[in-house]
């Protein structure tokens, strides 16, 4: 930096007075150097000092003075010392060669250290290069299993819709079918019930997850729990009619069930009331324990119950399947086909009675009747009586044989009573 603001002759003596300072750190002063600092202007003689200066501990500088001689200082004895410059910038040019040669060796260092570096820097590179490819690929595999993501969830909402789908049905299909319906699993926990369960058992919508055991119920069957403990046990179908504190009687079916590829497994449990079919069989029972030939008649006519002495008669005959006379042919329709073969029109009075009973007309219809068989004269006695209900009515018709009463002088003499 100095050379740039000196004069070219004073370059080297400043330079090296500069650096014997700086490395003896003692003042130093060169001999007069002429120098000039326009090319025009005359030449003149100058001496440079430079002193050293300490401001603090850690920071030294140096002050480089220029002084021209006087007729004083020409003529008396210099005490400062001098130093031979030639010498000194000889010893600075050798510092200075020692200097660049530290430096080039240092260069070279520093050149292969960055040839090192710079392989190391490739091999780095073509490993971010591979890791590159390879993030390349797994982005291809992750957008794979991603479209395979998509598909299997698009699979997973149409499952959960057709799972919606099929609850609704369920439970659509259990309040139309309105058989009470309770599902638990193996510990007897409250999984699903049908709307109509709540008539049996004290059941709320809150209570799905509850055990089955702290719900009352209106069955007189106390051991309900260990039916339904058994059925989980044995696995198999359990059956019982229950009677409940309302006098119904219910048919009780438990069923054991198992989820597909699952180990979870319950029981579910239907209750069909089955009193009116308990009275239909009782009533079944008590005419068939009747010697009359009995049929319950439908307000159309249609046959719906007949009893044992009815099946019988019809066998021994002519009608061994009951397809005439049997339940589901109609009564008034076997009548009006066989009026054409009445002679003694009986089988139109009795058409004609059974008819007005049907319709509410007559309360009760009565006729005695010929049916005489190939080997004996038979007489019977017809009875037909009015059954309301719900607004529609319906009839039972019987039949007595009264031939051993029936007085044989007066053959031809039918009765018939109205009322």
């Amino acid at each position: 930096m100095i050379a740039r603001i000196l004069p070219e002759s004073l370059v080297p003596v400043a330079q090296a007075l500069l650096f014997k300072a700086a490395k003896d750190w003692k003042e130093l002063r060169s001999d007069y150097v002429s120098m000039s600092c326009e090319p025009e202007q005359p030449k003149q003689m100058v001496r440079l000092t430079v002193k050293p200066v300490a401001i603090e501990a850690n920071e030294r500088l140096l002050l480089l003075c220029f002084e021209t001689p006087s007729t004083e200082q020409m003529s008396s004895k210099i005490t400062s010392s001098s130093i031979d410059i030639n010498l000194e910038t000889t010893a600075r040019i050798e510092a200075l060669q020692n200097e660049l040669a530290a430096t080039r060796e240092s260069l070279q260092a520093t050149i292969e250290e960055l040839e090192t570096s710079n392989e190391e820097l490739q091999a780095t590179n073509e490993e971010l290069m591979a890791s590159n490819e390879e993030l390349q690929s797994s982005n291809e595999e992750l957008q794979s299993v991603n479209e395979e993501l998509n598909t299997v969830n698009a699979e997973f909402q149409e499952k959960v819709m057709l799972l919606n789908r099929i609850n609704v049905d369920l439970d659509t299909m259990a309040k139309a079918v309105g058989v009470a319906t309770v599902f638990v699993d193996e510990k007897l926990v409250i999984t699903r019930f049908s709307p109509a369960a709540v008539s049996i058992f004290k059941l709320r919508d809150g209570d799905v997850g509850r055990p089955l055991d702290e719900i009352t119920h209106r069955l007189k069957h106390p051991s309900i729990m260990a039916d339904f403990e058994q059925t989980l046990a044995s696995e198999q179908t359990l059956e019982r009619e229950l009677l409940s504190d309302e006098g119904k009687t219910y048919l009780m079916r438990i069923m054991f069930y198992k989820v597909p590829s699952s180990s979870a497994k319950g029981a579910v449990a239907t209750f069909v009331d089955i009193s009116a079919f308990q009275d239909a069989e009782r009533l079944q029972s008590i005419i068939d324990a009747l010697p009359e030939h009995i049929a319950v008649l439908e307000q159309d006519g249609t046959i719906a119950m007949v009893n044992s002495s009815w099946r019988r008669f019809a066998k021994a005959n002519g009608d061994p399947k009951l397809l005439a006379t049997g339940p589901g042919a109609n009564y008034l329709e076997v009548c009006r086909h066989s009026l054409n073969e009445d002679k003694d029109k009986t089988i139109n009075k009795a058409y004609q009675g059974v008819k007005a009973v049907l319709e509410g007309s007559l309360p009760v219809f009565q006729l005695v009747y010929p049916c005489h068989a190939p080997n004996e004269k038979r007489w019977f006695i017809m009875n037909v009586g009015l059954i309301k209900g719900n607004h529609e009515f319906g009839a039972v018709v019987s039949h007595n044989n009264i031939s051993q009463w029936h007085d044989e002088s007066d053959t031809d003499r039918q009765s018939e009573l109205l009322g």
